[in-house]
């Protein structure tokens, strides 16, 4: 007899038009890389006394909620249609390809719905209904090239068997690598061409409420907030300016120069991944215009050598004005998402 082949799978999502309204139609395929999507059950027993040597327990479903957290490859499309999922507001210009989707925060990101099959023999498929992202990282490196994005997300209505797969097929377009940004990436408006790492989170803090049911009732929002994390800058010339920077207020800090009692000022980031012309023009454009970096730590030698670096993070802030506290540029072959 067949084991299931965990090597062959598939995940697609969907906006649903409203909580509790299922959405039958896939509108992207996920090019899956890791991470994945299921059922938690949680249960519970309470003991008793019945007078006798050994006790006993009843038995119950405490909770029963859907769980995901695929790593999906960053096409460009199926990046955009995430980011759009969890921000909620876009402006879509553009009469032909190349259209440019200008993707910013709306009140509150979109209800969807994720597909899930693995197996080709031996299969499992489910359908995830009524999902509320958690959370969204778009990531990349030097270490592993291709861009990744990964929905973490909570499902209210989880694990609906499904009699064949959604018929959306992959986009068939080459997902976005770091490398594509070369030149690009921008720390506090000065290109660093040492950036190894990078990573934009966006996050709702979603927490699941529960009424008279084992499965959520609705969902609950803490803080939500933009961070920037796992970033890795190469020391050279540059990356010391901002560590000084950052640490004595000023590059090249004369002798006798203590590091700041106070804050320095407020940085930035932007992240341009571009490829092609014309009308097979493809960007993906990240602007954090307002960033409060975290205090970097200290650096040291190494007896063995090594490649140096500086760890860094920051949590975005809400700029002066009417700008968005981060705005997402995707241009490629998507018109409006819906």
């Amino acid at each position: 007899m067949a084991l299931m082949e965990q090597r062959v799978e598939g995940a697609w999502v969907a906006k649903q038009p409203a909580k509790g309204t299922v959405v039958a139609t896939a509108i992207k395929r996920l090019r899956k890389a890791g991470g994945g999507m299921g059922v938690t059950r949680d249960d519970g027993a309470e003991v008793y006394s019945d007078g006798q040597r050994f006790g006993d327990r009843v038995d119950y479903v405490n909770t029963l909620v859907g769980e995901g957290n695929p790593v999906a490859m960053a096409q460009t499309g199926v990046l955009g249609y995430l980011v759009y999922l969890m921000m909620g507001a876009e402006t879509v210009t553009g009469a032909a390809v190349p259209y440019t989707h200008t993707v910013t925060p709306a009140g509150t990101g979109f209800w969807f719905g994720a597909w899930k099959r693995v197996g080709e023999t031996v299969i499992q498929r489910q359908r995830f209904n009524d999902c509320r992202m958690r959370s969204l990282r778009v990531e990349g490196s030097s270490a592993n090239k291709v861009v990744k994005a990964t929905p973490d997300f909570v499902s209210l209505d989880p694990g609906e068997i499904m009699a064949s797969d959604p018929i959306k097929a992959d986009d068939a377009t080459v997902p976005w690598k770091h490398t594509e940004g070369e030149g690009r990436y921008l720390i506090d408006g000065t290109i660093h061409r040492g950036l190894a790492s990078w990573a934009i989170v966006l996050n709702d803090a979603v927490t699941p409420g529960y009424g008279d049911s084992v499965v959520p009732f609705d969902v609950g929002f803490g803080m939500s907030e933009v961070m920037l994390d796992g970033l890795s800058l190469l020391l050279d010339p540059q990356g010391k300016d901002w560590y000084d920077r950052q640490t004595y207020g000023s590059v090249n800090p004369a002798a006798g120069v203590k590091p700041l009692r106070d804050l320095p000022a407020l940085g930035s980031f932007e992240v341009d991944l571009l490829r092609g012309t014309g009308v097979t023009l493809e960007e993906f454009k990240a602007t954090i215009p307002s960033a409060r970096w975290a205090a970097p730590g200290p650096f040291e030698g190494n007896p063995e050598g090594g490649v140096p670096e500086i760890p860094m993070a920051a949590s975005a802030r809400v700029p002066a004005g009417t700008t968005p506290i981060i705005t997402i540029v995707t241009k490629g072959s998507d018109p409006a998402y819906t």
